[in-house]
């Protein structure tokens, strides 16, 4: 499979779809080896770009390759890695192993928005919402703080997250987890009940979960990488992926 990233065609690992910058789209393949309908991580470690796929023109890149395989990315040139998609597509599973192998601290919105519910438990789904939106400023705000960067998770709004991602002071890499339909309704209705009640699972219909603000990538003029998060996901497949997308985020 090939697909097109900063205006080559280059290859991609199983299940993931990269592009540049305003390039269109390629074709995604789905991983071959099935799999499991709950999304995970595997542990393979696949091929990693050289350091002589980064730019040779000139362009600051920014950080070294630790021997665990973690980016160290220095504190003048913070990067945002920004993990979305809709409910139970797997970016609480993949987000958290990115921040932990690239070295930058982890921003969840629900992580955020279960500490605003001890302070201040929702009444019905108008204020869960309301504290949601809350929640999402407050990752903002603590990225926008941050001077190496973030992994930020989030169900992102595209009307609203395009100009706000835009805002961030450093540069942008979307991971979207892109799962069917029907196996993220699966594992919304397992999931139900095991998460503070005030999220009110249960009431959430499926208008707000999956619409079209959240089922697309934001895609704001920044990289961004698809990941196929129907079947368990390899971690090194999708860093791989971060540094063909952006090759200013990886160096050997």
């Amino acid at each position: 499979m090939t697909t097109h990233s900063g205006g080559r065609a280059s290859v991609a690992p199983f299940g993931i779809r990269v592009r540049g910058s305003g390039t269109a789209p390629g074709a995604t393949m789905a991983h071959p080896s099935g799999g499991a309908p709950a999304a995970g991580l595997t542990s393979g470690h696949g091929p990693l770009p050289r350091q002589s796929d980064a730019p040779q023109d000139g362009t600051a890149r920014l950080g070294a390759r630790s021997p665990d395989r973690g980016i160290v990315f220095p504190v003048d040139t913070p990067v945002f890695v920004v993990v979305d998609g809709p409910a139970a597509s797997g970016k609480s599973t993949l987000a958290p192993a990115l921040a932990q192998r690239l070295r930058l601290p982890l921003l969840a919105k629900d992580t955020i928005k279960d500490a605003l519910m001890e302070a201040t438990p929702p009444a019905d789904v108008e204020h869960s919402q309301q504290l949601g939106q809350a929640a999402v400023r407050v990752m903002l705000a603590l990225a926008t703080a941050s001077p190496i960067g973030a992994v930020l998770e989030s169900n992102f709004y595209r009307s609203r997250a395009a100009v706000e991602l835009a805002r961030l002071p450093g540069r942008v890499v979307e991971v979207f987890c892109r799962c069917d339909h029907e196996i993220a309704k699966a594992r919304y209705r397992d999931r139900s009940g095991t998460r503070a009640a005030g999220h009110f699972d249960h009431l959430r219909a499926d208008s707000e979960l999956w619409n079209p603000e959240v089922a697309e990538p934001v895609a704001g003029g920044w990289p961004v990488v698809e990941i196929d998060t129907n079947t368990p996901v390899e971690l090194s497949a999708a860093i791989a992926a971060l540094g063909q997308a952006a090759p200013w985020s990886l160096l050997n």
